[in-house]
């Protein structure tokens, strides 16, 4: 059978036409510029994908309010952390007792005393707190504690995330301008680990909900963890969560210089420049332990946590490896990895070598040996004035 003769393109084609259409494009040259539309009236709220968008002219402005001028802002969250015994609980106890009675201490600024709902696990813990509030000069009357159980039969305990009810029919009953959780991890559920991550969130998310939506602040005590290196951020917890979400992180701890005083630092600031650090000590009053302030500390958080975790031991093997270093690197600069080894062969930890490389401002950079980057460590320019 013979095979038929290709016929050419017909003028109907898909392909012809859209050939045509490109040459008669390309012939006439650009097109000539649209004429100008007049600029409409953009809309006050602009919906995107059944979300709104509202310009920020329209948006009002909201400064942070105190409750205590620069160290717990009022409607949030504040974060206090601290070693047992540095008197966390007797700061809280001046808190509690500067809004029952208005305050006096810090700042007069007229307000009316204010209620206060108390959470503590322990009963003895309850019962100090309530003799500190009172030698403090508060007022107990406007001081409720919310107790867990009572003889016969148990309370609802507020648990965090899911199981707040509790808290918020006590917060219904009395009103409070402040709530105090000491300590917070005794209202976790039971399977949760204080280490992860998205389960802390959601925990200080769901406080900070309460707070703001009940115009309430809310403070909760955290104890640091052991060990471990970074900023003092770094040493709350091992979940970042526990500073990430509050709008304030309170570090209280022992002076490193001075036995008996203590130190408080802002180690996150809701806004504008931290406050600066306090003395304070713990003074002894009707056999309770009350917060005394003693002036400004020059220490920062972060001077706070190199030194006050840091017994007489632990200073003593820093001072050892500073002179290691000395010794090593007076002369020439050596490989990062040989200052190491030879340290670890005297018994200086890598942790504690490390610190005290940063107490001497050694220098540490990144060079180029046998086509390979190593880091080598230098003596500081002040060693060779």
């Amino acid at each position: 059978m013979a095979r038929s003769a290709k016929r050419p393109a017909s003028e109907g084609d898909p392909s012809t036409i859209k050939l045509r259409r490109l040459q008669e494009r390309l012939a006439a040259g650009p097109a000539p510029a649209a004429a100008a539309k007049p600029p409409e009236e953009a809309p006050a709220t602009l919906p995107i994908e059944g979300r709104c968008l509202c310009p920020a002219s329209e948006v009002a402005e909201q400064q942070v309010t105190w409750l205590i001028p620069d160290w717990v802002p009022a409607d949030d969250v504040t974060l206090i952390a601290g070693k047992r015994g540095v008197g966390k609980s007797s700061w809280i106890s001046w808190v509690i007792a500067e809004v029952t009675a208005g305050p006096r201490l810090i700042e007069d600024r007229g307000q009316q005393p204010r209620n206060v709902l108390v959470y503590s696990p322990e009963e003895r813990s309850r019962g100090a707190l309530i003799g500190r509030v009172r030698v403090a000069g508060g007022d107990l009357s406007r001081m409720d504690i919310g107790l867990m159980e009572v003889p016969g039969r148990p309370i609802g305990r507020p648990v965090f995330p899911d199981g707040f009810k509790p808290l918020l029919h006590r917060m219904d009953c009395c009103r409070p301008s402040l709530v105090v959780f000491d300590s917070i991890k005794s209202f976790l559920p039971p399977d949760m680990s204080p280490n992860d991550g998205p389960a802390v969130r959601a925990v200080v998310e769901c406080l900070q909900t309460i707070a703001r939506s009940r115009s309430c602040t809310i403070l909760f005590t955290l104890h640091p963890r052991k060990g471990g290196g970074g900023d003092a951020l770094d040493s709350v917890a091992n979940s970042a969560e526990w500073c990430n979400v509050p709008r304030q992180v309170l570090i209280f701890g022992h002076d490193p210089r001075q036995h008996g005083r203590y130190i408080a630092s802002v180690a996150k600031q809701a806004e504008g420049l931290p406050a600066s650090p306090l003395y304070y000590r713990l003074q002894s009053r009707e056999q309770w332990w009350i917060w005394d302030r003693l002036g400004v500390a020059p220490q920062s958080a972060a001077d706070l946590r190199g030194e006050e975790q840091d017994g007489p031991v632990e200073r003593a093997k820093r001072a050892l490896a500073a002179e290691y270093l000395r010794r090593v690197l007076s002369e020439e600069d050596v490989p990062a990895t040989v200052v190491i080894d030879e340290a670890a062969q005297t018994g200086i930890s890598r942790k504690t070598l490390w610190r005290a490389s940063l107490d001497l401002g050694v220098c540490k950079a990144q060079r180029t040996l046998d086509g390979r980057r190593c880091w080598y460590w230098s003596a500081p320019s002040q060693w060779l004035d």
